[in-house]
Parts: structure tokens; sequence; C-alpha cells
């Protein structure tokens, strides 16, 4: 099991502590005084560049600020030709995105900084900063992985139902029933892409899976699909693959690190933190222990 981040240095030191603490303030200060790391990337108005943005799913004056280069490298990859060193005062931005995908990231406007430094704008709990940096991140994951499954192919998403798994999440999505589509999909056999051939009989003891990631090294991401129609749609034909019901998946989670996503481009794509994986086991198999015990 890989280990969780850490801070590597003093300022994410500091950065974690602040945000432990609920002290966007602190946070602010850190953040005006602080040396960044900005990736170089390719030149505005070339295919490059553009497919970099898209990827990232980055809006026009978005600017990327990571605390260290092993950070930055881990999340960008091969998307990153290079970086430079920058102190608060010389971005110029319309939005700040710090350390996407870590625990001490944030989105803020470069006008906040100062205004929550100096404590002249209403202090935004840290809980809603986080909240902010996991949207954006949710909206870049689907993206990262169609593009590492598919490549330059645009798969069709839009598949009808093939079994009784995509007819049930259909039916709770077109009713906006949250409730019933969590029920089917945790409840439900979905498609695992796997680096190689899994056995039928590869359960006693519950080993790890040999999980196809997707992502980053900062964002593993696992791939679950509801089918193996919808598997080969993205990823093409004949990829490795298991079966299994999602809670069983979920089981053999590696760690709070890893994200979910279910479906990438579909009306029924879901994603999940690897933390809100691990709590739902714990939630169910609390449940499953209570009605075992005849309680």
């Amino acid at each position: 099991m890989e280990p969780s981040w850490q801070p590597g240095n003093d300022l994410e030191h500091a950065l974690q502590t602040a945000i432990d603490d609920g002290d966007p303030r602190r946070y602010a200060r850190l953040v005006l005084d602080a040396t960044f790391y900005v990736p170089v990337l390719p030149d505005p108005g070339t295919p490059d560049h553009d497919e970099v943005t898209r990827q990232l799913g980055l809006a026009e004056g978005d600017v990327l600020l990571f605390t260290s280069p092993e950070v930055l490298g881990g999340f960008l990859g091969t998307f990153a030709r290079g970086h430079d060193q920058v102190r608060f005062a010389d971005v110029t931005a319309k939005r700040l995105i710090i350390d996407p995908g870590l625990p001490i990231g944030a989105v803020l406007p470069p006008e906040a900084v100062p205004e929550l430094a100096e404590g002249r704008q209403d202090t935004v709990p840290m809980s809603e900063v986080r909240d902010v940096v996991r949207d954006e991140l949710y909206t870049v994951i689907p993206m990262m992985v169609l593009d590492e499954f598919a490549g330059d192919r645009e798969p069709r998403t839009d598949l009808p139902p093939s079994n009784a798994l995509e007819s049930t999440l259909a039916a709770a999505l077109a009713g906006r029933n949250e409730d019933a589509f969590m029920q089917a999909l945790v409840t439900g056999e979905v498609v695992v892409p796997t680096t190689r051939p899994v056995p039928v009989n590869d359960r006693p003891g519950i080993p790890p899976l040999p999980w196809r990631l997707a992502g980053t090294d900062e964002i593993p991401v696992i791939t679950v699909f509801s089918s193996a129609a919808m598997l080969e749609e993205v990823a093409g034909k004949d990829q490795n693959h298991t079966t299994d019901l999602l809670f069983n998946v979920f089981i053999r989670w590696p760690d709070e690190r890893h994200v979910l996503c279910f479906n990438p481009g579909a009306e029924t794509q879901l994603v999940l933190s690897g933390t809100a994986v691990l709590e739902m086991v714990d939630v169910i198999a609390g449940e499953l222990s209570a009605g075992g015990g005849g309680s």
C-alpha cells in the first residue's frame, strides 16, 4: 500500500498546519510570501497548448502554482516542459490554482489573497476552499482518463444500456434519485481494467488487483466501467479486465490517495475521492455487521 501524501518542505508543512488549524488568514499570508514553481507549458495559440489546457481543464487566465518541483512533476508529468520560480507579486492571473489535488491546494483570485491575509475580506472556511479544488479536479480527472485510455480516438460514451446495472443507473439518473443511483452502483457488477489477466479464483485473502492506473503519480486514478461494452468503446478491444461487485472492488482499495472514476465521459460518470471510497466501506461493513449480529 502506497503512503498518503505528506508535506515535503517547510512551505508545505506550514500550509498544511494552516489548513489543519482552519486558519485561512495564515494560509493567505504564506501564499503572499512564498516562492512557487510555475510549469512551462506549450506556447499559447499552438495546438499543443490547446490540447494541454483542454486536458487539464484550464480556463484563460488560470495559473498553476506548485510548492515544489516534485509536486509539479507528479501532477503534470510530460505536460510540463520545465518550470520557473516566481513570487506571488510576480504572477498575473485571473485565478491561482495552487497544488491541485493535494490537501494543501486552493483555487483563489489573486486579489483575494492580500485581502484575506490582512483581514479585509471575510475569511472563507478552509473546507470551502478544499471543495473548490475538488470540483476543479473532478472536472479534469475524467478527461485525463479518457486521454489515457482512448488516445486520439473520440469514444462514444452515450451507449444504450446493455445490462441491468446500466438500465437501473439510467432510470435513477432520469429520476434524479442519487440514493438509488449509489445503491445500484455499489451493489452492481462492474468491469475493472487490469494490467494482466486476473484468475477467476483470485479472491481468497482478497489480494490487491493489478490495477490499470490512469492519472498522475500525485493523483492515481482507478477506472471502473458499467459493462464490457463501455470499456471496449473507451479503451478498445481485447483489454485485460476483471468483473466484480463494486463493493468488493472497494474492499481492495489501495488507500485514500487513489481516486475512483466510473464511466468517464458518460452521463453516468462519477468521481469519488479515495477517502469517500474508504468511508463507504466502513459504513457498509458496519451495517452488515450490525445486521448479522441480530441486534
